[in-house]
């Protein structure tokens, strides 16, 4: 936004991949790490704990929300708002980061990954 600024955006989106990258890297260790100290099922943290947690977060958007859309329909009556872009960011975060996660470890380590998943029959 600073002038002769503009081409930083390389940088910017670089940095972003990186940040979501270690994100998502410390979810699924932290996850690991829990189930295994607890010796929990290694489905209990990602479908019960974390969906409470995108709960409460997507509650207080949808709040955020509201009270945007109340504040343009008495300052900007001719703006729109949507949710469009509202959940994009995570779903993108759950089915491709998580995965590239785990590639840049195999890759790194040069170690296989046994995904441990009592509830899925083979």
């Amino acid at each position: 936004m600073l002038p002769n600024k503009e081409n930083f955006y390389p940088l910017t989106l670089v940095m972003a991949i990186i940040w979501v990258w270690f994100y998502c890297y410390l979810i699924v260790w932290w996850t690991y790490v829990v189930t295994m100290a607890y010796k929990l099922h290694f489905s209990i943290l990602p479908m019960v704990v974390y969906p409470f947690g995108i709960a409460l977060r997507d509650t207080k958007k949808f709040i955020d929300l509201k009270a945007c859309l109340d504040k343009f329909s008495v300052k900007m009556r001719d703006q729109k708002l949507s949710l469009a872009e509202t959940y994009s960011g995570q779903v993108f975060q759950i089915t491709g980061l998580m995965g590239f996660a785990w590639m840049m470890y195999i890759s790194l380590t040069e170690n296989t990954v046994s995904f441990i998943n009592e509830g899925i029959q083979y």
